[in-house]
């Protein structure tokens, strides 16, 4: 999920995107597709997303087991762990897929 700069939301299908004009003035989300991925549930987010005001609302409504996020978030509230930002690549990703796998191949 990001920002776009655009109002309307021509990002392709499972590309999550979000403006200011997918909420409506008491913040409620007014965006079918943003909507439909609140109602979704997740094992795990990770959250690599600069201080933005409308990510964080919508990380904070995203149903999740387990969020990451970076080592020194302001918003340190939404994560359950955290990592180093700057360690971020391929090879992290996988690991955390591999552990997660661990984690829950008993629910089933």
């Amino acid at each position: 999920m990001y920002l776009r700069k655009e109002k309307e939301d021509k990002s392709p299908q499972f590309n999550y995107t979000v403006h200011p004009s997918d909420f409506n003035l008491t913040g409620r989300v007014k965006n079918d597709k943003l909507n439909k991925l609140l109602f979704m549930g997740f094992d795990m987010v990770i959250d690599l997303s600069d201080d933005s005001v409308y990510l964080k609302f919508i990380l904070a409504q995203i149903k999740s087991t387990l969020v990451l996020g970076k080592i020194g978030e302001q918003e340190f509230q939404l994560h359950d762990l955290f990592f180093d930002a700057e360690k971020i690549n391929a090879d992290f990703i996988k690991t955390v897929v591999k552990h997660l796998n661990v984690l829950t191949k008993n629910e089933k």
